[in-house]
């Protein structure tokens, strides 16, 4: 009970930081040992300051590092346990109380007979790392062995499952935009023609207005000789010139 609490410290206090911290990377080889027996050999390059904790820790302290494998098919037969190395057994600050860990790297080894025809053996590994202020939550790493000779380096960063050569661009693209990288192509029109076209449109706009300003005002002309306008014409012109004589004679 008293681990869970802490566990769910950590992860509260995880969340909190704005940048997220991988401190661990892991790497993968296999060393062929006879016909049928091979060993698993999983690398953790650790940066500065911090620190991975052993298989085996004391109860109530942090997570330890656990390695697991897939094995449904029952294909391969595990030798022993996954072996480590002697790594630094101090007194822990964060946890207070003496706690094997590693620093700068730490290697496992886990030996496997092989049953039948295999060429790859998966895995996971299960870490916690802290250093003297603080601990990160509990992060597992997929792990993958390549049995078949060819070079297996597989280099996996912690929090991450996914190996680089298997991520599929044109998957990506068209599961974030719909649109598969050949779909993505540089438009044909150039921003000339776009230009030209555009220019045209304008003129054509500009002489419509012009027309209907023009219709618009021989409307009006033709207004003016209607029965109802046309007897309206001398009287509103001799009431204006009328105004404009008593104009000039108060001027006067």
């Amino acid at each position: 009970m008293k681990k869970l609490i802490f566990i769910l410290v950590l992860a509260l206090q995880y969340t909190a930081f704005s940048q997220i911290f991988e401190p661990v990377k892991w790497s993968t080889s296999v060393e062929k040992i006879s016909e049928t027996e091979y060993e698993l050999i999983s690398t953790a390059t650790i940066e500065p300051g911090w620190h991975l904790y052993s298989q085996t820790v004391p109860e109530d302290g942090p997570i330890p590092t656990t390695f697991s494998y897939d094995n449904e098919n029952g294909s391969f037969k595990l030798i022993g346990n996954t072996k480590e190395e002697e790594g630094y057994t101090i007194d822990d600050p964060v946890f207070g109380m003496k706690i094997k860990f590693f620093e700068t790297q730490a290697i496992f080894e886990q030996s496997i007979q092989v049953l039948n025809n295999k060429n790859t053996v998966n895995g996971f590994v299960e870490f916690m790392v802290c250093d003297d202020t603080r601990c990160l939550p509990p992060t597992e790493v997929a792990l993958a062995f390549n049995l078949s000779g060819e070079p297996s380096n597989t280099t996996v960063n912690s929090g991450n499952l996914m190996n680089g050569n298997d991520i599929d661009n044109s998957s990506i693209n068209k599961l974030l935009y719909g649109l598969s990288p050949e779909e993505l192509r540089k438009s044909s029109i150039s921003c000339d023609n776009g230009l030209v076209s555009n220019s045209s449109e304008n003129k054509q706009v500009t002489s419509s207005l012009w027309r209907i300003f023009g219709l618009g005002f021989l409307g009006g002309l033709l207004a003016l000789l209607t029965p109802c306008v046309f007897p309206m014409i001398p009287l509103t012109v001799s009431f204006f010139t009328k105004k404009g004589g008593e104009s000039k004679s108060s001027g006067i």
